[in-house]
């Protein structure tokens, strides 16, 4: 903070300076029950009960995942992608 001469306060810094955000959105398309057929352009599979089973992750371009049953994803495989 700053202060003039009346000792009243004059300026006031803010950090951090505000920045531009450069964050990308994926493209994505959809089929008729609404799951994800294509991610970034990369296909994307699913079980018969509708679970995605293979697709893109953050860290690499494809990867199988694990369902547990009635329930949402519990795991990333670890093995290679296939």
């Amino acid at each position: 903070m700053g202060w003039n001469a009346a000792s009243r306060m004059d300026w006031e810094f803010t950090a951090p300076l505000p920045h531009e955000d450069t964050h990308s959105v994926p493209s994505m398309t959809h089929d008729a029950d609404n799951r994800i057929e294509t991610f970034d352009g990369t296909s994307v599979t699913h079980d018969e009960d509708g679970n995605m089973t293979w697709g893109p992750a953050p860290s690499d371009p494809g990867r199988r995942f694990l369902h547990a049953y009635r329930t949402a994803a519990c795991a990333r495989a670890s093995a290679t992608p296939v």
